[in-house]
């Protein structure tokens, strides 16, 4: 018996097009990394523009002549699990969000669209004896990442060809 499952998504793309777009995330976005030190000389990370990775990627954007004028979005992604009862027969999913990462913290404490949900992925159910059993474990596995692989499709392009926003 071959069970079906649905993945509710968003286009990723899309979605990151519209935060970044929202005007009053026009001054609170890091448009490129950077160093912070406290008064003692240590480095301080504040947010995802402020660690190395950030400054390391925007080194590579600069050395290549078609990438000039492009600017590093990172992209946070989470997921939890939530429950839908209305229309679904009680069925779960893991709701998964996304955020561009040069947002500044005030941003986040905005309550705003800075997080928003880009998907529903299902989770398959069995029966409890059958938890825990490797077949089932690896089953979830892949669907899970084959899922996310289909969901942040849309930004896959944007990571070696520039895209205007």
């Amino acid at each position: 018996m071959t069970k079906t499952y649905e993945l509710c998504t968003h286009d990723a793309h899309l979605v990151l097009h519209n935060q970044l777009a929202t005007p009053t995330f026009k001054n609170q976005q890091n448009t490129r990394p950077y160093r912070q030190f406290n008064k003692a000389g240590r480095r301080v990370y504040s947010n995802l523009m402020s660690v190395d990775y950030a400054w390391n990627q925007s080194d590579i954007i600069a050395e290549d002549p078609r990438t000039h004028g492009a600017m590093y979005v990172p992209i946070v992604a989470g997921s939890n699990k939530t429950t839908c009862l209305v229309a679904t027969g009680h069925q779960e999913y893991h709701l998964v969000y996304m955020s561009p990462g040069m947002l500044t913290n005030t941003a986040h404490r905005g309550h705003g669209n800075d997080i928003l949900p880009v998907a529903f992925l299902p989770i398959p159910k069995t029966l409890k004896k059958h938890h825990w059993k490797p077949a089932y474990q690896k089953f979830c596995h892949q669907m899970y990442h084959a899922c996310l692989a289909w969901v942040f499709d849309p930004l896959k392009d944007g990571m070696t060809t520039p895209k205007v926003v």
